[in-house]
């Protein structure tokens, strides 16, 4: 009995071994693949590994084909100069017809064939997904800046509030609505900020698989937080809220509709910088003072006076010379 347990321990360590050393199709996992539709039945597919060179690819409904029974076709070169794998009119009816799922493989440019990889289109994101993301905040034309300060005084202290503002550049025709939520106010909310960061922060790879996986759940989560209720927005400026602090975040939500009720639903991202200086102001007492000015007579009358005056003393004179006169010849 010892001798036949371990006649059956060798051979099941020979019939193991003889399995790692046979090399089975496998499936790869698609976290490295990212699916983007380009039209109907047309989509580009890219392969994180293989955006760099030129390859092969080939597709087939059974991941269990024989490699010599694969049909291994050129990839092409998308706008940004990345390799990519396709499906076309022609691809998409011989594999994809029947179902959304077929397989492909890739052969490198030293001639190594990958495993299958699975490749599912109900998965894809479609361009004009990509491109709705790419024009969020531009879809609305506005410009950023602070409004004009406003002064007040209270109890001797001077206060002046400079706070944010957007300020909507209108197209003709339309009138527009707004929404604001703070950050804090919702988790799904300061998630979608922080999701705007990250996208901001894409300047290469754009089709790469996390980047594109990023774009996705934006461009869900957008149109998942959209609001229901606007506010009407005043002479085409939205201020942040009167309550709000310095480095508190919002996104503003703008809409826009037309004379037919076409509407354009745009966001912003604002982070307050609200700004209250203070300054006291001192107290000015008015003081009054009262100046007595010397008494001032007409000239008229003052110029009479003293030719009267001058007239009674020429009389005197004349009559005392002409007593002294009478005197003398006596």
């Amino acid at each position: 009995m010892k001798r036949l347990l371990s006649k059956n321990a060798a051979l099941a360590i020979l019939v193991i071994a003889i399995m790692l050393l046979l090399q089975f199709p496998v499936l790869a996992a698609d976290q490295n693949t990212t699916i983007i539709q380009t039209s109907e039945n047309e989509y580009l597919i890219y392969e994180d590994e293989f955006t760099n060179e030129s390859f092969k690819f080939a597709y087939a409904k059974d991941k269990n084909i024989e490699e010599t029974e694969l049909n291994f076709i050129n990839s092409l070169q998308d706008e940004d100069g990345k390799y990519v794998a396709y499906v076309d009119d022609e691809i998409y009816s011989s594999y994809f017809l029947d179902s959304n799922t077929a397989y492909m493989w890739v052969e490198s440019s030293n001639n190594t064939i990958s495993n299958a990889i699975e490749i599912d289109l109900s998965k894809a994101i479609t361009q004009e997904e990509l491109d709705f993301v790419a024009n969020t905040t531009k879809r609305i034309s506005v410009t950023l800046g602070t409004q004009d300060p406003n002064v007040e005084t209270v109890d001797g202290v001077e206060y002046t509030t400079t706070v944010d503002s957007i300020q909507i550049n209108p197209e003709e025709g339309y009138t527009y609505e707004y929404a604001i939520v703070r950050k804090d106010d919702n988790s799904e909310i300061a998630n979608f900020i922080s999701m705007s960061k990250d996208i901001a922060k894409i300047t290469d790879d754009f089709n790469s698989y996390e980047n594109i996986k990023k774009l996705d759940e934006f461009y869900t989560l957008y149109n998942e937080l959209i609001p229901t209720q606007w506010q009407e927005v005043t002479n085409n400026t939205i201020y942040e809220p009167e309550d709000s602090a310095k480095g508190e975040e919002y996104v503003v939500w703008l809409k826009g509709t037309d004379a037919e009720g076409n509407e354009i639903v745009d966001v912003q991202f604002m982070t307050c910088t609200r700004e209250v200086g203070q300054e006291y102001v001192p107290e000015v007492i008015e003081q009054k003072t009262t100046v007595k000015l010397p008494v001032t007579f007409d000239i008229t009358i003052t110029l009479l006076i003293v030719l009267g005056v001058i007239i009674v003393a020429i009389v005197v004179l004349l009559i005392v010379k002409k007593k002294l006169s009478k005197t003398d010849n006596k």
